[in-house]
């Protein structure tokens, strides 16, 4: 995630959503580099590996008297996935996850800044 926000205000502009960013996202800004300033929010690996049990329905095609084919399911296919678990670098109250979960609004809040550094983030 890249947060943007007014340098004086704190104030939340815009952001680009994500955990990776290619390199044109790294170069895009909004408003004035003068007035303006951003955040790019890090992820790195826990360490911690995730098993998760995937549900895909089964799907198969059945031709009814009329001759019309309908698509029925017949059945549930679990599959296992694994993974490794990723954390925000910067995340003050383990707000960053809420905001990519969308428990909370990211325009809801203002940046806390600290000699021109995000330190955190408040409530408007």
């Amino acid at each position: 995630m890249i947060i943007f926000y007014n340098k004086k205000s704190g104030q939340i502009i815009g952001t680009i959503d994500g955990r990776i960013h290619p390199p044109e996202h790294l170069k895009m800004w909004v408003g004035d580099k003068e007035k303006t300033g951003r955040v790019v929010i890090q992820w790195k690996p826990t360490g911690k590996k995730i098993t998760e049990i995937v549900k895909k329905p089964i799907w198969e095609d059945y031709v009814d008297k009329d001759g019309f084919t309908e698509a029925h399911q017949v059945g549930v296919k679990k599959t296992k996935v694994k993974s490794i678990e990723f954390k925000p670098k910067f995340n003050p109250d383990g707000i960053i996850t809420d905001f990519e979960s969308g428990k909370k609004r990211i325009y809801d809040y203002k940046v806390k800044l600290k000699k021109d550094e995000v330190v955190g983030f408040m409530l408007k």
